[in-house]
């Protein structure tokens, strides 16, 4: 172009230079106005010509599998809901992801996903759980909330490194599940009175005693809702908090903060508290404070790891407490299981044919009774059971008891006057249960060993 416009302007006699310098200035211009113009009145054609991916209007593939995901795991948590879940499992293996659901104290598998969808639903969970994505080989622990079937529902999440990927286990902390009156613990009504006289009162110290998982937290929740009003100051130092009740303080156990039970609980004496809450007892200092608050006119509510009532007793001597400090402080103990209700829509009644016995010495159900087992339907899930209720024994630490600890006596001889001030046991207590249909032997076989 520049050659032509140089031989055209020698034969015409004009200044070379002046017409390389138009040459330079009008092409650009001109070609910059031209894709101005072409672009405006064909918009959608220079779209489609300059764009790689096709319209750009149209989802990615990645979005595509973002949103896949997303529906997934907004399945998972309405299932679970559905379901009445109180744990949801994720566990990993060579080729899947299997998911469990714990519903009513079991384990069922709910579903299995390929192994590249897994880690997707992982990674995204921790992501609503504000945790490490990148981190993968450490403990971590969340939490995050989401409006379910109307109701706000609250997720613990707890990831640990396994051989093939992160396992995740995620508690479902529904309030209109997890909150209960005490009606609804299943205290039977020959006990009530002996319940409410250990729980409501001014001061010492009441125990909820079990292996974990047996609902020694819902009771502990039960217990402060009831005894919450306006003119009582109520202290709990959890861990961690699982539901939040109005009017009563809640504190987090941090250890890394350096916030303990044992600190905490120092430190919230001169609060003014009337009630205390302390969610466990894990060593001795923590139960030496939990003593000395209770005879300063506090009321304390803690749980505790033991076999049952009467072996507390034995516990707190071994961890190096003097018998007059145990007498003098505790004002009861309830020893609890959780056992399944059967299904009230499929149970089905039999009459036994030979006794029953639980345990060497323990009571029968005797050969001819009428009791029931599980069949299972779409109400229960085909399970045959729906919803749990608890086991008790409640041990109130009367006059008689106290002289007995401070005597040295035995355990054998502490329940034998347990027993004459109607102490009824976890065993007898389930054979009621069974009795009124409300669940089966194998129930309480599976929680009586």
């Amino acid at each position: 172009m520049v050659a032509w416009v140089n031989i055209d302007a020698r034969k015409k006699g004009r200044n070379i230079k002046l017409c390389n310098s138009l040459v330079f200035l009008l092409v650009p211009l001109g070609i910059y106005f031209y894709h101005s113009l072409y672009t405006t009145f064909f918009p959608k054609e220079t779209t489609q010509n300059n764009t790689s991916t096709g319209n750009p209007n149209k989802p990615s593939k990645g979005a595509d599998e973002d949103r896949k995901i997303l529906k997934t795991i907004d399945k998972i948590f309405q299932d679970a809901i559905t379901h009445r879940a109180s744990d949801i499992h994720l566990e990993p293996d060579k080729e899947k992801l299997t998911i469990r659901f714990r519903i009513d104290g079991v384990l069922y598998e709910y579903k299995g996903f390929p192994e590249n969808l897994g880690k997707a639903i992982i990674s995204s969970i921790k992501v609503l759980s504000d945790l490490d994505i990148a981190q993968k080989r450490a403990f971590q622990d969340g939490s995050f909330s989401s409006a379910i079937k109307g109701r706000k529902i609250d997720f613990r999440v707890s990831v640990s490194a396994s051989q093939y990927g992160e396992t995740m286990v995620i508690r479902v902390l529904d309030p209109q599940e997890g909150l209960v009156d005490i009606s609804q613990l299943g205290v039977l009504p020959e006990v009530e009175e002996k319940f409410k006289s250990v729980v409501f009162r001014n001061d010492g110290v009441v125990l909820i005693v079990g292996p974990t998982g047996c609902g020694k937290t819902t009771t502990l929740y039960a217990i402060l809702n009831k005894v919450n009003n306006s003119g009582k100051n109520i202290i709990s130092i959890e861990d961690p908090i699982e539901y939040k009740i109005k009017n009563i303080t809640q504190i987090p156990v941090n250890p890394r903060a350096g916030v303990t039970f044992a600190n905490s609980l120092r430190s919230i004496l001169r609060q003014d508290p009337d009630i205390i809450m302390v969610g466990e007892i894990r060593d001795i200092e923590t139960a030496k404070i939990a003593i000395e608050a209770s005879l300063t006119g506090h009321l304390v509510f803690s749980t505790l790891h033991t076999r049952d009532s009467i072996s507390t007793i034995t516990r707190l001597l071994e961890m190096g407490f003097e018998r007059y400090l145990i007498s003098s402080s505790l004002a009861g103990i309830i020893s609890q299981r959780l056992v399944r209700l059967l299904c009230p829509q499929c149970k089905i009644p039999y009459v036994l044919s030979a006794d029953k016995s639980f345990g060497q010495e323990g009571p029968q159900l005797k050969a001819g009774e009428q009791v029931y087992k599980a069949k299972g339907c779409n109400y229960c899930s085909n399970t045959g059971y729906r919803k749990c209720t608890g086991l008790f024994e409640v041990f109130a630490i009367d006059k008689k008891i106290k002289e007995l600890i401070n005597s040295k006596v035995s355990e054998e001889e502490i329940f034998i006057q347990a027993k004459k001030d109607g102490l009824i046991t976890l065993t007898e207590d389930g054979l009621i249960k069974i009795r009124r249909g409300l669940t089966s032997i194998e129930e309480i076989e599976s929680v009586i060993r």
